[in-house]
């Protein structure tokens, strides 16, 4: 039975704004692009759009929480253009030198009314949407008893990428420097990190390297 809009938007769901993080330079992974290079015959920043629109379809129909934005912030225009075809809002990075942190915060000023950031890479192409709507399911029960907390995918309970930030941490992912981003905070603050489990530890895995495709 198809769910009653007015009885989902009684309920109090979180709203999530997800913002893929896709402007770095790839310098460990050598003079190509690593964002455009070939995974299993496409480009391998397509997977990750893909995962994020799948996942933004299936939490339309869910109760739990509500994708409110989902934005790309990259420097490149191919991925530019491909994310408005896919009706992800683009927004560019002219200083990607200043490292993720800065589309970390380029990210967060398209955000208003929310109340989590969900920040996903494109060197993950094998991560799952289910995965992703578990981490949304475990945010939003976090939620409801915690101020502060960040819910990261992970596997025998270390965290990794993507991660979901409650929006009481804003100020403090806006003020990060570098290009360490959000691992910052999660190490700062390890009391508010819950882990969801992915279900195949190769979701997990990111290509920083040429030799990580060799491997698997």
């Amino acid at each position: 039975m198809k769910k009653d809009k007015n009885d989902r938007k009684a309920k109090k769901i979180l709203r999530v704004s997800a913002i893929l993080l896709a402007a770095g330079d790839s310098t460990r992974f050598g003079i190509e692009n690593k964002l455009l290079w070939d995974y299993d015959g496409r480009p391998m920043y397509q997977y990750a759009m893909e995962t994020l629109v799948q996942w933004r379809q299936q939490e339309e129909q869910g109760e739990a929480i509500c994708i409110k934005d989902v934005i790309c912030v990259s420097q490149y225009e191919t991925l530019l253009n491909e994310a408005a075809k896919r009706g992800i809002k683009p927004v560019e990075n002219k200083k990607s030198g200043l490292g993720i942190s800065h589309s970390i915060q380029l990210g967060i000023e398209q955000c208003t009314d929310t109340d989590a950031f969900l920040f996903f890479v494109c060197d993950q192409p094998n991560l799952r949407s289910e995965t992703l709507k578990g981490m949304g399911q475990m945010a939003a029960a976090v939620s409801e008893k915690n101020k502060k907390w960040i819910v990261c995918a992970g596997k025998k309970g270390k965290p990794r990428n993507p991660a979901i930030f409650s929006a009481s941490l804003r100020e403090e992912l806006q003020k990060l420097s570098g290009d360490t981003g959000g691992k910052q905070i999660i190490k700062r603050y390890p009391q508010y990190v819950f882990v969801c489990e992915a279900a195949e530890k190769q979701e997990l895995i990111d290509f920083d390297r040429k030799s990580s495709f060799l491997n698997h």
